[in-house]
């Protein structure tokens, strides 16, 4: 008998395709943007340690120009308000793309219809400021961007989550939703959609290019058919059509990587047109998600894990010496014993993460009892740290 050959798993196979996709783009583009661009939305860091090694083996001048323009330090602008967390999935659309969504939106309404904006609240405040005929509701679970939303126009946001929450009771004319790009979650903004939707209307549905990870075009294949067996009909399907401003948790990701000068606008997704047919609504969707509390010290948003393994003898003690983690991958197991998360991709253990949680719960002014802690001193430098990072002025008093 013939010994059967190795198996071809979706890791395997990815990697294959994505080192073909950089030798190609290496040779064939003219600078740093548009070789990560050329590479259907995968890891700017995994797409130039590939570009590296094909430098050992192979240097040209375009390969060095390449990584010379990676490795060398850009200006960042300082961090917009509110600041955003990793576990947020704060991904959010440039201005070009904010545009292109909104004139989709515009050919598929007419005046006094509601479009409604499903986790994009920079689309949604462009929608609003350009589209004045029609209705906007934005929902999305950031209490701060509902608010703000709502301060500029009242009654156009609803703080809701997506992924479990109860919705209201819409016939919109349009949806645009930018999930998390993961399957469940993805799938309960489809799913949401479908609700939300009256018959014939179309939603505007963002997800990761082909690249982006193993296993990426059978995600979005699977989430589609899901779809289309509960109510909504697929038109089409364009890669690499929505563009991304890289958040600063991903920025101190890629410097940690040694990538500062990868271009703040370098991410890119796929977009998918599904239309609302006239099939029963389907059951709403839960999805349940790992228990992180949220925390926000001056601005800095931390989140603690009550259930994270008691790790040493510190209750914070920084995991990578303090360095922010060079990933933004929900699936890199240096996460797994993360008790304390920042806003700058810095991860921390904990010998008591209940505690460690209340903590920045009375911190956070959401509890009592913070003069009584004496580790307060760790978080108020951290605290400081992040938000000179965030080039946010300095306090006289974090804590």
């Amino acid at each position: 008998m013939l010994p059967s050959a190795p198996p071809d798993t979706p890791a395997v196979a990815h990697a294959s395709r994505l080192r073909e996709a950089v030798v190609h783009a290496a040779h064939t583009s003219a600078g740093l943007r548009e070789f990560l661009g050329a590479l259907r939305g995968a890891d700017a860091a995994v797409a130039l340690t590939i570009l590296e090694d094909l430098a050992e083996a192979e240097s040209t001048a375009r390969i060095d120009r390449l990584l010379r323009s990676a490795h060398a330090g850009s200006v960042h602008l300082p961090s917009e308000l509110p600041i955003v967390h990793p576990l947020d999935y704060a991904w959010l659309f440039t201005a070009d793309s904010q545009t292109a969504l909104v004139a989709e939106a515009a050919a598929n309404t007419g005046p006094g219809e509601l479009i409604v904006y499903l986790g994009c609240p920079t689309v949604h405040e462009r929608g609003r400021r350009e589209l004045r005929d029609r209705l906007h509701l934005l929902l999305d679970r950031d209490a701060r961007r509902v608010h703000a939303a709502n301060r500029a126009a009242p009654g156009s946001a609803l703080e809701l989550d997506l992924l479990y929450d109860p919705l209201p009771d819409l016939q919109a004319a349009h949806v645009i939703a930018d999930p998390p790009w993961y399957p469940a979650s993805a799938h309960a903004f489809l799913n949401a959609a479908t609700l939300l939707l009256r018959a014939g209307a179309n939603v505007r549905f963002a997800f990761a290019d082909l690249l982006t990870r193993p296993d990426a075009d059978r995600d979005l294949s699977v989430i589609l058919e899901a779809a289309e067996q509960s109510g909504l009909e697929v038109i089409q399907t364009d890669p690499g059509s929505s563009r991304y401003q890289t958040p600063p948790f991903e920025r101190a990701a890629l410097d940690a990587a040694g990538y500062p000068g990868v271009p703040d606008d370098w991410r890119l997704g796929s977009l998918t047109t599904l239309r609302r047919t006239t099939a029963p609504a389907p059951p709403r969707i839960h999805v349940d998600e790992p228990l992180w509390l949220a925390h926000e010290i001056d601005n800095i948003p931390l989140r603690t894990r009550p259930d994270a393994p008691a790790t040493g003898e510190g209750l914070l003690q920084p995991l990578l010496g303090g360095e922010s983690l060079p990933s933004v991958s929900r699936r890199d197991p240096r996460r797994l014993n993360a008790a304390l998360w920042s806003s700058r991709n810095r991860i921390y253990a904990s010998s008591d993460p209940p505690a460690l949680a209340r903590l920045l719960s009375a911190l956070a002014g959401i509890a009592s009892g913070a003069a009584a802690v004496p580790v307060s001193d760790e978080i108020v430098r951290l605290v400081t740290l992040e938000r000179q990072e965030h080039g946010l002025p300095a306090l006289e008093s974090t804590a």
